[in-house]
């Protein structure tokens, strides 16, 4: 899918909205980010390649899997690499 293929990888290919990509990058993840918005503006997107730029795994959690990628979310990864929780479509 045309999409999928031309998504951002990371912040560098996201144009626009400079002060949220340094906000996100100096942001201490000591608790929860909430992001937020109307259908189609690129939350997931901007999620993905915020995941691709810090090297962390992403765990998408929607309604249709929410039992078995709660227990993805909760296990460590092989490498003990961070993974960032997606919380979609609900």
């Amino acid at each position: 899918m045309w999409c999928e293929k031309y998504r951002p990888g990371n912040f560098d290919n996201i144009i626009g909205n400079q002060s949220l990509k340094e906000n996100i990058k100096s942001y201490n993840w000591v608790q929860p980010l909430i992001v937020y918005g109307a259908i189609g503006v690129g939350k997931t997107a901007f999620v993905n390649a915020a995941a691709n730029e810090f090297g962390w795994g992403v765990v998408e959690i929607t309604d249709e899997n929410l039992d078995s990628s709660s227990k993805i979310a909760t296990t460590s990864s092989l490498f003990g690499t961070k993974k960032l929780v997606v919380i979609d479509n609900f």
